[in-house]
């Protein structure tokens, strides 16, 4: 066991992390470096900049931001494995593990871990990804029982699409539909087809009761009011 994950800890390759901090994605390599000192590292501020990167050379992994500049972390992923491209992904974020992780590991070859994580943690979930495994927080595993114990109180805003959560998230920041089309890249009358749509599954009626629903419910904890 221990020969195995020396060979692990030894591996050569690189990863590409994909995130819009420099400061992070410089930590982030010093911190993985302790424990794997031969992995190489590509790193990128946006989705489009990470495709054009990934277009050129292959990766052993793939570290991503849930919340780019330019594209939703999760949509991102859904392109990147729409394309064929199986390499492994830990998305990283500031957000509780049961407003993102469930739809993570929805995704092929997929983790998710919080950012404050523990580096043993973060250790333990790339061995996992790279021989092949998902690695499952204890909070979503104990998200995930609760789920199926009791499957009547489950969250409305586990109804919505990816797209209608992350559109819910610029909703609450005090985003304008407008503001909102401009950051994802979306018309205007689409991104208010989402605002419809995420009213009517939530059971709600204005922006100011989005608000009230996601403070309510400890969404999007990152959102300074």
């Amino acid at each position: 066991m221990t020969s195995q994950l020396d060979s692990i800890d030894h591996m050569q390759g690189k990863a590409l992390i994909v995130d819009d901090h420099l400061i992070f994605r410089q930590g982030l390599k010093e911190v993985i470096s302790l424990r794997f000192p031969n992995l190489a590292f590509g790193d990128a501020g946006t989705a489009k900049e990470a495709w054009q990167i990934m277009q050129q050379e292959p990766f052993k992994l793939l570290f991503l931001d849930i919340s780019l500049p330019d594209k939703s972390g999760l949509d991102f992923l859904h392109e990147v494995r729409a394309y064929g491209i199986k390499t492994p992904a830990i998305v990283l974020s500031c957000h509780p593990e049961e407003h993102f992780g469930l739809r993570v590991l929805k995704i092929n070859s997929s983790s998710y871990l919080r950012k404050d994580c523990n580096p043993e943690e973060l250790y333990e979930c790339l061995r996992r990804m790279i021989t092949g495994k998902k690695y499952v927080t204890n909070n979503i595993k104990m998200h995930l029982a609760e789920i199926i114990t009791h499957p009547n109180q489950s969250k409305r805003h586990h109804l919505l699409s990816n797209r209608e959560f992350e559109v819910l998230r610029l909703l609450a920041m005090g985003n304008t539909p407008k503001m909102i089309a401009d950051k994802l890249y979306l018309s205007v009358k689409t991104v208010s087809t989402h605002r419809t749509k995420i009213l009517q599954k939530l059971q709600l009626r204005t922006t100011a009761e989005i608000f009230r629903y996601t403070q309510h419910n400890n969404l999007f904890a990152d959102i300074n009011v």
